[in-house]
């Protein structure tokens, strides 16, 4: 008996590192902090999901999608694809590059031209850098790693003027990384013409293989602000010769001293305005704030001004207390974002007028309500026919997509659903290992 003992303690370690190798391929990564002070919203990707228009497009929160419309939708091209939330803790962290989520859009047998933006403010002339951590997995063969038959491109690209078609000229975009299965890093830089720019991620997919699929994660813009130029010096004035009086010359009459010029008044400071936000959780769900509810920290808040260019954003603190921004007077538009699992009750965006010396303030009802996310769409039957090639080509018919009201943010799951991928496969083994070490065990009783 004191043998056998001895064997199960010898073989316990094997167990333990089994399981503790399971734990880990099921953990999320970390939370990047290569790019702390980014204006971005959500450039990590992991402050939730809404759906815009339609339950196959998910999209992170602060980003918006966009996608080519035709020509040969009949044949499989220039689809729109579906777009959904990577999540680490139910597939594993081969499509996440840090954190738990990572925005993935895809097309089965499809080829797409598609991706999303980000409109962002900064000062005018302006040097920016929008970079983005991307991969691609474009395959016939459903293994993971095979790229059979792919090929895919992924860019970025700053719009300086700001504005949001997304097939603009003005879009600077970068070179394609045509990467699969690996993470890469890409990268633009150009000059900002107005106080605001757009910035994308496009991803294009020119055969019509079984898997196209596009992974985004880890965004960060940048900026350098231009150097105001220093103002000129005045060049001393020489100082005059002091021509002497001639003799006899008769001395001129005292002029007489003018009268001072009244001072003339300090022209008035214009008076600014102020917003004053606040979110409520809104338990009755009527979009008034009524005795009791609480206030709601971690909001987001971003204001436009009457031409629609973002002008602030920003996050509550974790209590929710009221936040102030002075402005100056004119009209705005204020939206909200929340934690996941949230939806608005109370109109989003709303449209307020701030006078001089006045304060205005914006509330949005929240209430609880989370909602699950959908399961992957599974793939149609192999086609009967081979995928044919495609030029690219820049889209001239394509119109760009009207984003819909953005409805609650997709909470992030609580736990995890079920290992899949490279996670499901290391529970297996586990499982096998554990019940082999076991009849060893037995049959040495």
């Amino acid at each position: 008996m004191a043998c056998r003992r001895r064997t199960h303690h010898h073989l316990m370690p094997a167990i333990i590192t089994v399981m503790l190798l399971v734990a880990q391929a099921l953990a999320p990564l970390p939370a990047a902090a290569q790019c702390p002070d980014t204006p971005l919203l959500n450039a990590t990707f992991e402050d939730g999901y809404s759906e815009r228009g339609a339950g196959e497009v998910s999209v992170a929160n602060g980003w918006h999608p966009f996608w080519q419309t035709g020509p040969f939708q009949e044949d499989g091209r220039n689809l729109r694809p579906e777009y959904k939330p990577e999540d680490a803790s139910r597939f594993g962290t081969r499509r996440v590059h840090s954190g738990n989520f990572s925005q993935k859009w895809f097309n089965t047998f499809g080829t797409h031209n598609a991706g999303i933006y980000q409109q962002v403010g900064v000062p005018a002339g302006s040097v920016v850098t929008f970079s983005a951590y991307g991969q691609a997995w474009s395959s016939d063969d459903s293994n993971p790693d095979a790229t059979k038959g792919g090929w895919y491109a992924l860019y970025v690209g700053i719009d300086p003027t700001g504005g949001t078609d997304w097939t603009s000229p003005n879009i600077v975009w970068s070179e394609p990384s045509r990467v699969l299965n690996e993470w890469a890093q890409i990268s633009v830089t150009t000059q900002a013409q107005a106080g605001a720019v757009t910035v994308y991620v496009r991803g294009y997919a020119e055969f019509r293989t079984k898997h196209n699929d596009a992974y985004v994660d880890d965004a960060c813009l940048t900026y350098v602000a231009p150097t105001p130029r220093p103002t000129d010096t005045p060049r001393p004035t020489d100082t005059p010769t002091i021509t002497p009086i001639p003799a006899n010359t008769p001395t001129p009459a005292d002029t007489p001293t003018p009268e001072p010029s009244p001072t003339p008044e300090a022209t008035p400071t214009p008076e600014t305005g102020a917003i004053r936000f606040l979110s409520y959780e809104d338990a009755n769900g009527n979009g008034v704030r009524d005795d009791g509810e609480s206030l709601v920290g971690r909001a987001g808040y971003q204001i436009r001004d009457a031409t629609g260019t973002p002008i602030e954003a920003f996050v509550t603190g974790e209590t929710g207390e009221p936040t102030t921004l002075n402005v100056a007077p004119g009209d705005y538009s204020v939206e909200t974002w929340s934690l996941p699992g949230w939806e608005v009750t109370s109109p989003d965006p709303v449209a307020v007028t701030v006078g001089a010396g006045e304060t205005v303030e914006v509330s949005f009802g929240l209430r609880w309500a989370p909602t699950a996310t959908p399961a992957p769409t599974d793939a149609p039957p192999e086609p009967t026919d081979a995928p044919p090639a495609a030029q690219e080509a820049a889209p001239t018919d394509a119109p760009r997509p009207t984003d819909a009201v953005r409805p609650s943010p997709t909470p992030a799951p609580a736990g995890r659903s079920g290992p899949s991928g490279y996670a499901g496969v290391l529970v297996a083994l586990a499982a096998i290992g554990i019940v082999a070490l076991m009849r060893v065990l037995r049959s040495r009783d």
